[in-house]
């Protein structure tokens, strides 16, 4: 007796999920310390939320530390929870896929450099383009799937909230789906609700950092939505490099497979399928709300998955085994491959681990490990003007603090802090001891003032 259609294309999505699991769990594990500085800020604040610290957060919701807390206490260490937490997501991203779409699509998505490189890394930006594709993909046969699904991607990333309102066009239960959703998101607008705060989350430092002085609806920003979606178009094409290059996309990285996902797009929207519609919707809605601050290959993430789904309708089923074999011969190196800075710090972190703290150091992405979680170091812009600061005042201002150690990140010191440049050459200099190094980084102890 042959399976029927849906449970033959059921099992066939079991196995590309478990592939992805396993691909995904075997690169993750080359690469056992951190690669994304941001997930200093998410570890924290996932231990100090037992303590009631930081529920409402007006940059990152509740939800990705809440998973952090319980992923720590599961497996013992908040780092490997995190990757873990990225592994679960891309895999679970290539599950919906291989069901909605075809197992072969799944296939060629697990294949691709984003996902490669961001559902091995830890971090909220896997997790919530999952999470987004997923409840637009749901949105229609199973409205309510899809309510719980968009409600714990905007629990990961407020910028979630792009895939909303594609997912309503698309549901044919739109009630049951809102109402979920607002289940879900509770933890977010009841914790405003209860502290007297803003249920809208405040991205005014994001738009900063983009160079915009206005918030979302202001005229200014506005007006440079069209220069921003611009460049929030190209970041799609742009390589992902995790640990870094959050600069500008350039042409010289351009990911061109990407260009077979856009034709592929163009080809189901001539189709009239309703999937590529909403993909194509979601990226431009994601690319608008990421351009009007500041992107990035990360920031992007959604769009990127988005196009790479394209290639489903321009490469017919099978054929896109062959292609994401090749796909993913090409991009397992770069996905491999360790990043000269993040060994350098983790050589460092292992040396500085039993330190007592807090260390003071000229690098944000300095940490200790300790049992179980991460801990940052106290930048050295806190105790003044960078461009002053010398030994001596570094010295007594520390230890009037009662820091007994600074780790110092060698390049940032020579660009930012030209007075500790003895110290970053590892000159002998009254009151510092070295008691670690590293490439990159040197370590000292201050000692008493007499």
């Amino acid at each position: 007796m042959s399976r029927s259609p849906a449970r033959s294309r059921l099992r066939h999505a079991r196995g590309t999920a478990l592939i992805a699991a396993v691909l995904l769990a075997v690169i993750a594990g080359m690469h056992p310390d951190l690669r994304f500085v941001d997930f200093i800020g998410f570890a924290t604040r996932a231990r100090l939320l037992p303590e009631g610290s930081d529920l409402l957060n007006p940059l990152y919701p509740v939800g990705y530390p809440t998973a952090l807390l319980v992923g720590k206490g599961l497996l013992g260490d908040v780092l490997v929870a995190g990757k873990v937490l990225s592994v679960l997501a891309g895999a679970g991203a290539v599950w919906g896929v291989s069901r909605w779409l075809s197992p072969w699509a799944g296939l060629w998505l697990l294949c691709s450099i984003a996902m490669l490189t961001w559902g091995t890394t830890e971090g909220t930006d896997m997790a919530a383009a999952a999470l987004s594709i997923g409840g637009i993909l749901a949105s229609r046969a199973r409205p309510r799937l899809a309510g719980a699904l968009l409600g714990a991607a905007f629990l990961a990333r407020y910028t979630a909230i792009a895939a909303l309102p594609v997912a309503l066009i698309f549901a044919r239960a739109r009630l049951g789906l809102v109402g979920v959703f607002a289940v879900i998101t509770a933890p977010h607008w009841g914790c405003a609700l209860w502290l007297g705060a803003s249920v809208l989350p405040d991205q005014s430092s994001n738009f900063a950092i983009g160079g915009a002085r206005s918030g979302l609806l202001s005229m200014e920003t506005l007006r440079r939505l069209p220069h921003g979606l611009g460049r929030a178009a190209l970041a799609v094409f742009e390589l992902p490099r995790a640990g870094g290059g959050g600069g500008p996309p350039e042409l010289a990285t351009m990911d061109r497979t990407m260009l077979l996902g856009l034709a592929g797009l163009l080809v189901g929207l001539l189709r009239r399928d309703w999937r590529a519609a909403a993909l194509v919707l979601l990226a431009l809605l994601h690319l608008a709300g990421v351009g009007m601050a500041f992107v990035n290959p990360r920031l992007v993430l959604p769009a990127t998955l988005c196009v790479v789904l394209g290639a489903a309708w321009l490469i017919p089923g099978r054929l896109l085994i062959p292609a994401a074999a090749l796909s993913l011969w090409l991009n397992l190196p770069a996905a491999r491959e360790p990043s000269v800075a993040a060994s350098a710090l983790a050589k460092i972190t292992v040396q500085t681990d039993a330190l007592a703290g807090p260390v003071l150091t000229s690098s944000p992405w300095f940490h200790q490990r300790q049992e179980g979680w991460i801990v940052s170091g106290v930048l050295l812009r806190r105790l003044g003007d960078a461009r002053r600061l010398d030994p001596a005042t570094l010295r007594s201002r520390a230890l009037a603090w009662e820091v007994q150690h600074v780790a110092l990140d060698i390049g940032r010191v020579r660009a930012s802090y030209p007075g500790l440049a003895l110290l970053a050459r590892g000159k002998s200099v009254a009151g510092f001891t070295e008691v670690a190094k590293s490439p990159g980084w040197r370590v000292y102890r201050l000692e008493p003032e007499e």
